[in-house]
């Protein structure tokens, strides 16, 4: 899928001269795209059609804008999982930022795109520096906001962190997708950074909020909400959610959170020497990757109401692949 994107922008001038032979609808090109791009949940169809919109900009009238939405374009099609990409996907990714910046070097969007790319090629500073460019060049663009909600996070800074999530928080969900989805992101931050037993009613408040202001196709946010349940841990309320995301859309991570839920939920019973057949069984039916679901009990740092289930989810998984 990611080279039939790359194919899709090098046809409509990206690394070749011409446009695509599709060139004129009614309405902005641009417009459109964005609108394409603010509405990937997963559909790549959106994202073929965001670059043959994008592609001609690039070559007969290149913007700020037409590149950083080709960046969006990359590293959404490039993405696997966490941050893992296609090979080639972060290096595209940083070169079309590039050329977004020599237009205009202080275009918000691409300077948050920047601080992202800086994030995942590990170089915080410069990515603290960029989200700082970016807050500075427009206040009022969340992602910014968000990519030093980041920042904070690597440097373990509570308070920057609060502090810029409330700022999106504050701004809601209104106006373009792309101010929705800083919005959603920024919810599912606190609900992170309060998967605690004693903020439960807080996480269950903020889940709510991330369930009424998602996009009806966005089962990621679902199943980002249901791994903050696991972080409390609260597995009942986790199934809930991780259920509704499979039901928005099927896919391989939302397996892996629905049965490290139920693997949970049945270690927590075994625990208190309660019949755990029923929790058992489907969490060997929802078809989750054994390492996965190992991974959500086993880091550095795990609290000890996961961590002492982590030895009876490892034979449970040991069990079931005999």
């Amino acid at each position: 899928m990611f080279e039939r994107l790359v194919r899709q922008l090098v046809c409509c001038g990206l690394l070749a001269a011409g446009a695509c032979a599709q060139a004129a609808q009614a309405g902005d090109p641009l417009d459109r795209a964005e609108a394409l791009v603010d509405a990937y949940y997963g559909d790549t169809a959106l994202l073929t059609e965001a670059a043959r919109l994008v592609g001609p900009s690039l070559d007969s009238a290149p913007s700020a804008r037409g590149f950083t939405l080709a960046a969006r374009i990359v590293v959404k099609g490039g993405h696997i999982v966490s941050k893992q990409f296609q090979p080639g996907t972060t290096q595209l990714y940083r070169r079309l930022i590039d050329r977004a910046l020599a237009l205009n070097p202080h275009y918000a969007p691409a300077l948050a795109l920047l601080s992202e790319s800086e994030r995942i090629a590990g170089n915080v500073d410069a990515a603290c520096k960029a989200a700082k460019d970016g807050v500075a060049a427009d206040p009022k663009f969340a992602w910014n906001h968000i990519e030093l909600a980041e920042c904070a996070i690597e440097l373990n800074d509570v308070h920057s962190l609060m502090n810029e999530i409330g700022i999106v928080i504050d701004a809601g969900p209104a106006g373009a997708g792309n101010q929705r989805g800083a919005y959603i992101e920024a919810l599912l931050m606190h609900a992170r950074q309060s998967a605690r037993p004693q903020f439960i009613t807080l996480v269950r408040r903020i889940a709510t909020q991330v369930d009424e202001a998602r996009d009806p196709k966005d089962a990621w946010a679902l199943g980002d909400i249901a791994q903050a349940f696991q972080g409390i841990p609260d597995y009942d309320d986790a199934i809930v959610y991780a259920q509704k995301a499979l039901s928005v859309m099927d896919y391989g991570l939302g397996h892996c959170i629905l049965a490290a839920a139920y693997y949970g939920k049945a270690a927590q019973l075994q625990w208190a020497h309660a019949d755990n057949t029923d929790a058992l069984a489907k969490a060997r039916s929802a078809n989750g990757s054994p390492e996965c679901v190992r991974r959500r009990f086993e880091w550095s740092g795990a609290p000890d109401d996961i961590a002492k289930l982590a030895p009876l989810v490892r034979a449970m998984l040991a069990a079931g692949m005999r």
